[in-house]
């Protein structure tokens, strides 16, 4: 006869030995199953955790975004002094192309400023525009005096006297009979706010509007560059002052700097990332 002390006891392990094999409950405390468990946890772990930080690492990575960006902006400084190179050698071509002809004002103004050599007659009409600019005469501080002329079929011109340095006084304007220069675009800038924009005195960039209605007259769209100015007076320069060659090498430097930035990102890519 048994105690009843032992018959709870026996009631649990025979309950626990009658528990089927392939329940769960048998399955949790298997060690084959727990290892293969732990086993595909550790490799979803580990492939997250390598791809994860490179990713971020391409995306993040500030310099490797410092040296594209780099890359980038000298290449497009490589293609604007490019195009500056061919804008100077187009001025250069269309300057040569009319050296031998010499067009009378203002019979000439009829096409667009081309550069083309004039002879211009007139009368000084209302007070000069003085625009800064400082590119001449080793850059010392200077204008171009600009002077409004009448023609003889009643419209007005400027007329660019030359350039004086700050300082020095020009004799005033006189009527011209004659003169020669060239037949050039109308000069115009991109100025920034607090700039000085007017239509007479010193100026950063002309106030066309203003002009006109202060001149009460019809004005071409051109400005006539007089080949010989009086002293103090120093002739304007038509040409341009760089030659398209200088461009040029501008242009090259700019692009070796670019690829050299770009060969520093691809060794900076192979080096930097993680494996």
């Amino acid at each position: 006869m048994n105690s009843p002390m032992e018959s709870p006891m026996r009631s649990v392990s025979e309950r626990t030995s009658r528990v089927p094999a392939g329940s769960p409950r048998n399955r949790a405390v298997n060690p084959q199953a727990r290892d293969r468990t732990m086993q595909t946890s550790k490799t979803i772990s580990s492939h997250f955790m390598i791809r994860l930080p490179r990713v971020a690492w391409y995306f993040y990575s500030s310099t490797l975004w410092a040296l594209l960006l780099a890359a980038m902006l000298t290449f497009g400084l490589a293609v604007w002094q490019w195009q500056r190179g061919a804008d100077k050698a187009r001025l250069i071509a269309r300057f040569a192309a009319h050296a031998d002809r010499v067009a009378t004002l203002p019979a000439a103004m009829a096409a667009l400023p081309d550069m083309r050599r004039v002879r211009i007659g007139g009368q000084p009409l209302g007070a000069a525009l003085l625009l800064e600019n400082s590119l001449l005469d080793d850059g010392r501080a200077g204008v171009r005096v600009l002077q409004p002329y009448r023609l003889t079929d009643g419209r007005a011109v400027l007329v660019d006297r030359g350039w004086l340095a700050d300082g020095a006084v020009a004799a005033p304007p006189r009527a011209l009979d004659g003169a020669e220069g060239r037949w050039m675009p109308s000069p115009r800038r991109f100025t920034l706010p607090g700039a000085a924009l007017a239509a007479a005195g010193r100026l950063d960039a002309i106030d066309w509007p203003a002009l006109r209605r202060a001149l009460g007259v019809p004005l071409h769209d051109g400005v006539v560059v007089l080949a010989q100015a009086p002293a103090p007076l120093v002739p304007w320069p038509a040409l341009p002052d760089i030659a398209p060659e200088r461009h040029y090498g501008y242009a090259l430097q700019w692009l070796l700097m670019s690829l050299g930035l770009l060969f520093a990102a691809g060794r900076f890519v192979r080096r930097g990332r993680p494996s």
